[in-house]
């Protein structure tokens, strides 16, 4: 910064500014910065370009959604989460996410979080309810190893795939995408719950950011999947993966 108007030039150095906006001033630069009126100026200046910067520069280094949400769905390797717990512990905008994608249900993966109907209602938006309609049932395709269904629901569709994985080993792959049909560009954070089969428990797929979800080595049988959205939950009570 430039020195020319300050009160006691020689008091403030490299970094004095940032430090203050930060709280981590001296008290004896806290002191001169109160009362002088031209570093006062220089360092809300600091702090309004540093506000504006920060949304520019996040992402830069910081882990996507899609790898936020498998942590507080607890599918990340052991080596993955040590240098993601290390980024969050110094990063307030990916602790601000995951506390978000927790109460939108990454930690429950049974059902939606409970209080997560009051947060939204709370925070002014419509919560809805849907179970999902077949548009297109039991679509062959390659001589019946794989299968297509599409799903319409409160505005959006859902489009399925099953692929046996290797024929006649009774293991598939699961592949979907749901679209917002008023807004085929929207982007989501969410995640799909697979229930019922052979599954010990209630499994959850992350969304990623276009809707793509993904699973392998599902077993033969009749499932239930729940796509939970921030505004929305919709169902498809019965699957066949056969």
């Amino acid at each position: 910064m430039t020195n020319e108007k300050c009160i006691e030039p020689k008091v403030m150095g490299e970094g004095d500014l940032l430090a203050y906006n930060a709280g981590e001033a001296t008290a004896e630069i806290a002191a001169h910065i109160e009362n002088c009126p031209f570093c006062q100026a220089e360092a809300a200046m600091l702090a309004r370009l540093e506000g504006e910067m920060l949304p520019a520069l996040y992402r830069y280094e910081c882990p996507q959604t899609d790898t936020l949400l498998d942590y507080v769905s607890d599918f990340l390797a052991v080596a993955e989460v040590v240098p993601l717990e290390a980024h969050l512990a110094t990063c307030l905008l990916c602790r601000d996410e995951v506390a978000h994608l927790r109460d939108i249900g990454g930690e429950e993966v049974v059902s939606v979080p409970a209080g997560w109907l009051e947060k939204v209602m709370l925070a002014g938006q419509e919560w809805l309810a849907g179970v999902f309609q077949p548009v297109v049932s039991g679509v062959a395709v390659r001589g019946g190893a794989r299968q297509q269904y599409q799903y319409e629901a409160g505005g959006y569709e859902l489009v399925v795939t099953l692929a046996e994985m290797q024929l006649g080993t009774g293991q598939w792959r699961l592949q979907g995408q749901i679209t917002a049909l008023a807004e085929p560009t929207a982007t989501f954070v969410g995640q799909v719950v697979v229930r019922g089969g052979e599954l010990e428990r209630p499994l959850a797929l992350p969304l990623d950011e276009f809707g793509y979800f993904e699973m392998e080595a599902l077993p033969t049988g009749e499932y239930g999947l729940q796509v939970q959205l921030v505004e929305v939950v919709m169902t498809i009570e019965q699957l066949r993966v056969a």
